[in-house]
């Protein structure tokens, strides 16, 4: 789960630095330091692809392993249960919190 939670956060950051890097590029346009940002930007979504297909290989890991979980039964089933939320709140399908809007 530790692996899925790091990939989402590079996922996150990687778009983040993708987009910094083309606003540079769109201000830098006649500027030779614009090889140096088209070069950056390749290499980050690169980047991003590969922490994607990652991310998208620890998820359906984790979307197998809560298949197993649903069909613990007798003492093991409380546990099970415990780790099926837990798995349901890092996927982003329990929510903590309600939204107030």
């Amino acid at each position: 789960m530790s692996r899925y939670v790091l990939h989402k956060g590079h996922v996150a950051d990687i778009e983040n630095d993708i987009v910094d890097i083309q606003i540079d590029i769109a201000r830098e346009r006649d500027q030779p330091s614009v090889e140096h940002h088209e070069k950056d930007l390749a290499k980050a979504q690169a980047d991003l692809q590969w922490h994607r297909d990652e991310k998208m290989r620890k998820e359906k890991e984790l979307k197998q392993e809560e298949e197993r979980l649903k069909t613990v039964v007798g003492e093991e089933a409380a546990l099970a249960k415990k780790q099926l939320k837990e798995i349901g709140f890092y996927l982003g399908r329990e929510r903590t919190m309600t939204c107030l809007r």
